[in-house]
């Protein structure tokens, strides 16, 4: 299944369940939302594949539902280049080489362009918003390595994709970037990286994920940087770097 249509689905279940309470106008503008967003043909450029995404986000008419922010949440993800086959490449990157696993695949998953940060916070922002554990999760993720990246001012390890299926980093690149926000964390946002992991905490690290390492690692600098999300940042850049 595609990620495009996985929210898509967690939408259709709630409704399907009877568990939706809003208007007929909202319930349209939802499905029509996600209906947009499932045509959207992802191997067309990443510029026409972030106007498509926007459009079909413009068709929830300012809808705030939970279920609103999670269709929110998969336009804006894609909106950034985080396509179906980025998401893939970049989970099977994870295993290549050397380096960090967790810090790989963060970078991989990064938004890239001039706006990169500002943009990965409003898709961060609207996946909160969907209390959807596992979406909550994919936008810390990335909002963690588009920090992560923001040492190059724009674009993951420097480059800008023209592909939005182009694996961008490898693991020497992570490595080399991991090691410049240790030097000077300032430089990589580390604020925005404690929030993402304080979310991934609370809607994802629990139950069985709690074993992950990642989520160990992100329960190690909460507990070690007294709750303060610009010291959890930093923590957590050093603990990336050990795995």
């Amino acid at each position: 299944m595609s990620f495009k249509k996985l929210a898509g689905c967690l939408v259709l279940g709630a409704f399907a369940l009877g568990i939706i309470g809003c208007e007929d106008e909202e319930r349209a503008a939802l499905f029509d939302a996600q209906e947009c967003i499932n045509n959207i043909n992802e191997n067309l450029s990443q510029t026409e594949i972030t106007t498509a995404a926007n459009a079909c986000e413009a068709k929830l008419n300012g809808a705030s539902s939970s279920e609103a922010e999670a269709i929110r949440c998969s336009a804006k993800l894609i909106a950034g280049g985080l396509t179906t086959s980025r998401f893939v490449d970049a989970f099977k990157a994870m295993d290549e080489g050397q380096g960090s696993k967790e810090a790989k695949l963060m970078v991989l998953l990064s938004f890239t362009g001039t706006d990169a940060m500002v943009n990965a916070r409003s898709m961060f922002n609207a996946c909160q918003k969907s209390g959807v554990p596992g979406l909550v999760f994919v936008a810390g993720v990335s909002l963690s390595g588009t920090s992560i990246s923001s040492i190059y001012g724009s674009g993951t390890c420097g480059k800008t994709p023209t592909n939005p299926n182009d694996t961008l980093c490898d693991g020497q690149e992570v490595e080399n970037i991991l090691n410049q926000c240790k030097a000077d964390s300032s430089q990589c946002n580390t604020q925005d990286i404690g929030n993402s992991a304080i979310a991934i905490s609370d809607a994802y690290c629990l139950g069985d994920n709690a074993d992950k390492d990642i989520c160990k690692d992100i329960g190690t600098a909460i507990t070690n940087a007294g709750g303060d999300p610009a010291t959890i940042g930093a923590q957590l850049l050093n603990l990336l770097d050990k795995n």
